[in-house]
Order: C-alpha cells, then structure tokens, then sequence
C-alpha cells in the first residue's frame, strides 16, 4: 500500500443456484494505513568535560535508528557556539559541509543502524561552551524528543608554562688523579627563577665512581673519592635542572706515591 488512511478489502460469493441466506456471502477486511516511519535518534560527547583556552575538544556524535522503517534523507545540523573555532569534521557516511551552522547530509540510516559524525574545535573564550546539534530525516518520526542532544564543556585559563630553570653546580679542585683519594667541594645552585632551593641532590659518575650526596641548606658538600681510572667525572643536580659540571680524572704517574684502591668514595657531608 502507497497512501496512508483506512483501506476496505470486500468479496463477495454467488453461485447459479439459490441461495437460502445471502447474508454471508459477503466478507470484508479493514486495515488502517499509517505513515512510514523512523525513530532516530542522536547523542553528543565530547573529550572532555573542561580544557583551558587554546584546547582542543573532540564531539562524537552518534545518530541512531530504532525503525521501524530505514531512514532516508538523515540530517545533521550543528550550530557551533562562539568559542569553538572549528577544525575539522569526519562523518562515517555522507558528507558535511562548515556552514555555519555545520550541515551534514548523511543519506540512508538503516533499521537498527547507525551513523557517527566526529567535529574537531578549538575553545577560543573561557566559560561554558555549549554545543547543541540536532538530527532529522524525510519520513515521519514518532518521537522527535530524542532528536536533539547536547555537550557542555566548561573552558578555563590557558595553561601556563613553568619559568624556565638556570641552575649552576662547581666543583673544585678542577681534576683528580686516578687512584688518589681526593676531598671535591661541590655547590649547586638555582639562578633563575630565584627561590629558596634548600637541601639539594648531587650525583656523582665517573670511572669506578656513582654515587649521590645532598648539600644540605647550605648548598654545598664535600665528599672524599678515589677514581679508579682516567676518564671523566661528571657530577649533576637533577632536581635544580639541567646543569652539570665535569672534571678531568687524570691517569695515575707511574712513579706516583698515591695510595691504591679502585672503589668509590666516602659518603660526603655538607660543608
């Protein structure tokens, strides 16, 4: 059936000869033919429930079917708020143009089916970013409540980036001799941004050598070591920053007099 209303289906049955009771020779069928429809329906969400200014936040949105018929003519419309400058769009079907507002002509969702359409934004204002979007097709839908769905994403300051650190470690004297135990005087200190640094870690590596000391308050330590080796000792205070120093291990004079011994140092004191 093509048209929509109350449709009467009636047959009747004769024969040659008489018929004593006529009155059921007639039988007649009524159908009430309603529209066709589609219940669609949509949801929104996004990435995340806040970002600071200059963030980026994700909609997913998902249109539904629940019948009883395949939808035809689906579409999509999202007036984007101010705030959201918008980056990019990807439908799983069909085919979205910017607008504003957003338009995206999603063709045929069937029975049961569904269909997503992904929207990229920049937050560009602090506040509430409110997104509303709603969906529609060409044939009747018997609740057009669930048609419409909303994402509110609340936008804070933008993040600040952390003040660059300048840190700056000394340590004397400026070369050992392997083999001989020598007393090193360490200092590490935060240049920039200036700020009370207080008990700082100091970690020493170098031939036969890894060991961590702290300077306590002072900022300064010393500690007794004995290189096992040429090479190079390089001492760091990672929690201040990048900054380290290094010192030259020089080899053992074959006529030297220092003491042997190839392990690592005393533990250091701050001075």
């Amino acid at each position: 059936m093509t048209q929509t209303g109350t449709r009467t289906n009636t047959a009747v049955v004769d024969a040659d000869q008489d018929d004593p009771n006529a009155a059921d020779n007639q039988a007649s069928a009524t159908t009430i033919v309603g529209a066709a429809q589609a219940n669609l329906g949509l949801t929104k969400t996004a990435s995340s429930d806040a970002v600071a200014r200059g963030g980026i936040v994700s909609y997913t949105l998902r249109i539904t079917n629940q019948g009883a018929q395949d939808a035809t003519g689906v579409t999509l419309s999202d007036p984007l708020p101010a705030g959201a400058e918008l980056l990019g769009i990807t439908p799983s079907q069909g085919s979205c143009q910017p607008g504003p507002p957003i338009a995206c002509a999603l063709g045929t969702v069937a029975n049961g089916a569904s269909a997503t359409v992904t929207i990229d934004v920049r937050a560009t204002q602090e506040g509430a970013l409110t997104n509303v979007a709603d969906v529609s097709g060409t044939l009747n839908d018997p609740n057009i409540a669930n048609n419409r769905a909303m994402a509110v994403t609340t936008v804070g300051p933008p993040a600040v980036a952390p003040e660059p650190r300048d840190c700056r470690v000394h340590a004397t004297p400026h070369s050992l001799v392997a083999g001989r135990r020598t007393t090193v005087r360490m200092t590490a200190e935060l240049l920039a941004p200036r700020e009370p640094q207080g008990d700082v870690l100091v970690r020493l590596k170098g031939p036969g050598i890894a060991m961590s000391v702290r300077t306590g308050t002072s900022g300064s330590v010393r500690v007794a070591i004995r290189p096992a080796r040429a090479g190079t000792l390089r001492i760091t205070a990672p929690e201040l920053g990048s900054c380290s120093v290094s010192i030259r291990v020089k080899p053992k004079p074959r006529s030297g007099t220092a003491g042997g011994g190839t392990g690592a140092g005393l533990t250091g004191r701050p001075n």
